[in-house]
Protein backbone atom coordinates (compact mmCIF):
# COMPACT_ATOMS: atom_id res chain seq x y z
CA UNK A 1 0.00 0.00 0.00
CA UNK A 2 0.94 3.38 -0.95
CA UNK A 3 2.04 6.04 1.84
CA UNK A 4 -0.22 8.79 0.45
CA UNK A 5 -3.61 6.93 1.15
CA UNK A 6 -2.54 6.55 4.47
CA UNK A 7 -0.86 9.71 5.48
CA UNK A 8 -4.94 11.35 4.03
CA UNK A 9 -6.36 8.73 6.30
CA UNK A 10 -4.38 9.81 9.34
CA UNK A 11 -5.10 13.58 9.03
CA UNK A 12 -8.25 13.30 8.55
CA UNK A 13 -8.99 11.83 11.60
CA UNK A 14 -7.13 13.62 13.55
CA UNK A 15 -9.35 17.12 11.83
CA UNK A 16 -12.44 15.33 12.50
CA UNK A 17 -11.28 14.80 16.38
CA UNK A 18 -10.23 18.80 16.89
CA UNK A 19 -13.48 19.79 15.18
CA UNK A 20 -15.32 17.46 17.95
CA UNK A 21 -13.08 19.02 20.46
CA UNK A 22 -13.63 22.49 19.50
CA UNK A 23 -18.22 21.79 19.28
CA UNK A 24 -17.95 19.72 22.57
CA UNK A 25 -16.02 23.37 23.94
CA UNK A 26 -18.85 25.41 23.45
CA UNK A 27 -18.39 29.17 23.13
CA UNK A 28 -19.88 30.71 26.29
CA UNK A 29 -21.67 34.27 26.20
CA UNK A 30 -22.29 36.37 29.11
CA UNK A 31 -24.93 39.23 28.75
CA UNK A 32 -25.41 41.62 31.59
CA UNK A 33 -28.63 44.26 31.07
CA UNK A 34 -28.70 47.09 33.58
CA UNK A 35 -32.37 48.13 34.11
CA UNK A 36 -33.50 51.99 34.16
CA UNK A 37 -34.20 52.75 37.99
CA UNK A 38 -37.27 52.16 39.45
CA UNK A 39 -37.66 55.10 42.13
CA UNK A 40 -39.11 53.73 45.40
CA UNK A 41 -41.06 56.60 47.50
CA UNK A 42 -41.08 56.54 51.43
CA UNK A 43 -43.23 58.78 53.04
CA UNK A 44 -42.20 59.78 56.79
CA UNK A 45 -44.74 62.29 58.69
CA UNK A 46 -43.72 64.20 61.66
CA UNK A 47 -46.02 66.23 63.98
CA UNK A 48 -44.77 68.40 66.76
CA UNK A 49 -47.57 71.05 68.77
CA UNK A 50 -46.90 74.69 69.80
CA UNK A 51 -48.35 76.65 72.33
CA UNK A 52 -49.94 79.79 71.51
CA UNK A 53 -50.59 82.22 74.33
CA UNK A 54 -54.02 84.76 73.90
CA UNK A 55 -54.58 87.49 76.21
CA UNK A 56 -57.98 87.94 77.58
CA UNK A 57 -59.32 91.18 79.01
CA UNK A 58 -62.83 91.29 80.03
CA UNK A 59 -64.47 93.97 78.89
CA UNK A 60 -65.90 96.37 81.69
CA UNK A 61 -68.18 99.30 82.02
CA UNK A 62 -66.90 102.09 83.93
CA UNK A 63 -67.24 101.39 87.66
CA UNK A 64 -66.58 103.55 90.62
CA UNK A 65 -64.03 101.39 92.13
CA UNK A 66 -64.51 102.89 95.65
CA UNK A 67 -68.11 103.72 97.15
CA UNK A 68 -68.39 105.58 100.83
CA UNK A 69 -70.82 107.15 102.12
CA UNK A 70 -72.85 107.83 105.56
CA UNK A 71 -76.78 107.42 105.89
CA UNK A 72 -79.51 106.82 108.52
CA UNK A 73 -82.39 104.84 108.51
CA UNK A 74 -85.06 105.76 110.62
CA UNK A 75 -86.89 103.60 112.66
CA UNK A 76 -89.74 101.85 111.84
CA UNK A 77 -87.81 102.04 108.63
CA UNK A 78 -85.30 100.49 105.39
CA UNK A 79 -83.54 102.33 103.06
CA UNK A 80 -81.71 100.35 99.89
CA UNK A 81 -78.38 101.43 98.44
CA UNK A 82 -77.27 100.49 94.98
CA UNK A 83 -74.56 100.15 93.01
CA UNK A 84 -73.18 98.65 89.60
CA UNK A 85 -70.95 95.38 89.38
CA UNK A 86 -69.64 94.30 86.53
CA UNK A 87 -69.55 90.14 85.37
CA UNK A 88 -67.04 88.44 87.23
CA UNK A 89 -65.92 91.76 89.31
CA UNK A 90 -64.90 91.49 93.06
CA UNK A 91 -66.96 93.11 95.73
CA UNK A 92 -66.21 93.84 99.41
CA UNK A 93 -68.62 95.69 101.43
CA UNK A 94 -67.76 97.18 104.86
CA UNK A 95 -69.90 99.32 107.08
CA UNK A 96 -70.14 99.95 110.55
CA UNK A 97 -73.86 100.81 112.81
CA UNK A 98 -74.24 103.36 115.36
CA UNK A 99 -77.27 104.72 117.09
CA UNK A 100 -78.33 108.10 115.42
CA UNK A 101 -75.73 110.94 117.38
CA UNK A 102 -73.55 108.88 118.85
CA UNK A 103 -70.89 106.64 118.32
CA UNK A 104 -72.83 104.19 120.03
CA UNK A 105 -72.96 100.80 118.21
CA UNK A 106 -76.56 99.18 117.43
CA UNK A 107 -77.77 96.71 114.94
CA UNK A 108 -79.84 96.44 111.62
CA UNK A 109 -81.33 93.69 109.20
CA UNK A 110 -78.87 93.43 106.03
CA UNK A 111 -79.13 91.73 102.86
CA UNK A 112 -77.47 91.97 99.11
CA UNK A 113 -80.12 91.81 96.58
CA UNK A 114 -79.02 90.62 93.11
CA UNK A 115 -80.04 92.28 89.14
CA UNK A 116 -82.08 89.73 88.92
CA UNK A 117 -83.72 89.02 92.30
CA UNK A 118 -81.81 87.08 94.60
CA UNK A 119 -80.39 87.27 97.72
CA UNK A 120 -76.77 86.39 97.68
CA UNK A 121 -76.08 87.28 100.95
CA UNK A 122 -79.55 86.43 103.01
CA UNK A 123 -81.37 88.55 105.50
CA UNK A 124 -79.54 88.91 108.92
CA UNK A 125 -79.54 90.89 111.56
CA UNK A 126 -75.65 92.31 112.15
CA UNK A 127 -74.64 93.96 115.14
CA UNK A 128 -72.18 96.59 114.81
CA UNK A 129 -70.38 95.66 111.84
CA UNK A 130 -69.54 93.83 108.72
CA UNK A 131 -66.98 92.84 106.21
CA UNK A 132 -68.21 90.39 103.44
CA UNK A 133 -66.93 89.91 100.20
CA UNK A 134 -68.38 88.17 97.04
CA UNK A 135 -67.63 87.76 93.22
CA UNK A 136 -70.41 88.94 91.36
CA UNK A 137 -72.01 85.90 89.02
CA UNK A 138 -73.96 89.00 86.89
CA UNK A 139 -73.32 92.12 85.81
CA UNK A 140 -75.95 94.80 86.45
CA UNK A 141 -77.19 96.61 89.95
CA UNK A 142 -76.69 95.09 93.15
CA UNK A 143 -78.92 96.32 95.95
CA UNK A 144 -78.28 96.86 99.74
CA UNK A 145 -80.90 96.86 101.95
CA UNK A 146 -80.81 98.09 105.73
CA UNK A 147 -84.17 97.15 107.76
CA UNK A 148 -84.87 99.16 110.89
CA UNK A 149 -88.50 98.66 110.86
CA UNK A 150 -88.49 96.24 113.80
CA UNK A 151 -86.94 99.47 116.07
CA UNK A 152 -89.42 101.50 116.95
CA UNK A 153 -88.02 104.58 118.82
CA UNK A 154 -83.71 104.33 117.40
CA UNK A 155 -82.80 105.81 114.24
CA UNK A 156 -79.82 104.11 112.80
CA UNK A 157 -76.64 105.43 111.80
CA UNK A 158 -74.51 103.90 108.64
CA UNK A 159 -71.30 104.50 107.77
CA UNK A 160 -70.82 102.44 104.46
CA UNK A 161 -67.63 101.64 102.34
CA UNK A 162 -67.67 99.45 98.79
CA UNK A 163 -64.81 98.11 97.29
CA UNK A 164 -65.37 97.05 93.32
CA UNK A 165 -62.40 95.07 91.70
CA UNK A 166 -62.57 94.21 88.02
CA UNK A 167 -62.21 91.19 87.03
CA UNK A 168 -58.19 90.04 86.52
CA UNK A 169 -56.87 89.13 83.30
CA UNK A 170 -56.64 86.10 81.93
CA UNK A 171 -54.01 84.11 79.51
CA UNK A 172 -55.49 81.35 77.58
CA UNK A 173 -53.10 79.10 76.16
CA UNK A 174 -54.04 77.09 72.79
CA UNK A 175 -51.80 74.19 71.53
CA UNK A 176 -51.14 74.15 68.16
CA UNK A 177 -50.58 70.83 65.89
CA UNK A 178 -48.10 71.46 63.09
CA UNK A 179 -47.54 68.40 60.21
CA UNK A 180 -44.82 67.77 58.08
CA UNK A 181 -44.76 65.22 55.39
CA UNK A 182 -41.40 64.03 53.56
CA UNK A 183 -41.42 61.53 50.50
CA UNK A 184 -38.06 60.08 49.94
CA UNK A 185 -37.22 58.54 46.94
CA UNK A 186 -34.74 55.22 46.72
CA UNK A 187 -34.13 53.99 44.00
CA UNK A 188 -32.86 50.37 43.00
CA UNK A 189 -30.65 49.07 39.85
CA UNK A 190 -31.30 45.81 38.12
CA UNK A 191 -29.37 43.72 36.47
CA UNK A 192 -30.21 40.74 34.68
CA UNK A 193 -28.01 38.25 33.66
CA UNK A 194 -27.98 36.02 30.76
CA UNK A 195 -26.06 33.38 29.64
CA UNK A 196 -25.46 31.92 25.72
CA UNK A 197 -23.89 28.89 25.11
CA UNK A 198 -23.45 27.99 21.10
CA UNK A 199 -24.97 24.40 20.68
CA UNK A 200 -22.76 21.85 18.58
CA UNK A 201 -22.76 21.69 15.16
CA UNK A 202 -22.23 25.46 14.55
CA UNK A 203 -19.19 25.02 12.29
CA UNK A 204 -16.66 26.42 14.22
CA UNK A 205 -13.24 27.03 12.49
CA UNK A 206 -10.10 25.43 14.60
CA UNK A 207 -7.54 28.07 15.32
CA UNK A 208 -4.67 28.42 12.54
CA UNK A 209 -1.58 27.65 14.79
CA UNK A 210 -3.68 24.32 16.10
CA UNK A 211 -4.63 23.20 12.89
CA UNK A 212 -1.01 23.39 11.80
CA UNK A 213 0.12 21.42 15.07
CA UNK A 214 -2.61 18.66 13.93
CA UNK A 215 -1.28 18.67 10.43
CA UNK A 216 2.08 18.08 11.26
CA UNK A 217 1.18 15.56 13.57
CA UNK A 218 -0.71 13.81 11.14
CA UNK A 219 1.86 13.89 8.48
CA UNK A 220 4.51 11.93 11.20
CA UNK A 221 1.85 9.30 12.36
CA UNK A 222 1.15 8.78 8.40
CA UNK A 223 4.65 8.29 7.44
CA UNK A 224 5.48 5.82 10.41
CA UNK A 225 2.41 3.71 9.40
CA UNK A 226 3.69 3.66 5.57
CA UNK A 227 6.54 2.49 6.53
CA UNK A 228 5.19 -0.18 8.56
CA UNK A 229 3.04 -1.25 5.78
CA UNK A 230 5.55 -1.24 3.11
CA UNK A 231 8.32 -2.91 4.92
CA UNK A 232 8.62 -6.49 3.02
CA UNK A 233 6.94 -9.59 4.29
CA UNK A 234 9.63 -12.50 4.90
CA UNK A 235 10.46 -14.95 2.57
CA UNK A 236 9.57 -18.39 3.55
CA UNK A 237 11.89 -21.15 1.92
CA UNK A 238 10.07 -24.81 1.31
Amino acid sequence: MSRLPALIIVSVLMLSLLICNNNINAEIVTTVITQSPTPTYTVTTTQWSAPTYTVITPTVPELTPLIHDVFYVGARDFTRYDFEACSGCGVSIVFYVYEAGTQTASDIIFRVITPDGREVYPRTKIYSWLSWSFTAEQGGRYILEFDNTYSLLTTKRIDLAIVIIPPPTTIRETTTIYTTTTAYATTTMTSITTTTITPPGSGLIPEPGLTALVGVIALIIGLVIGTIIRRPKPTIKT
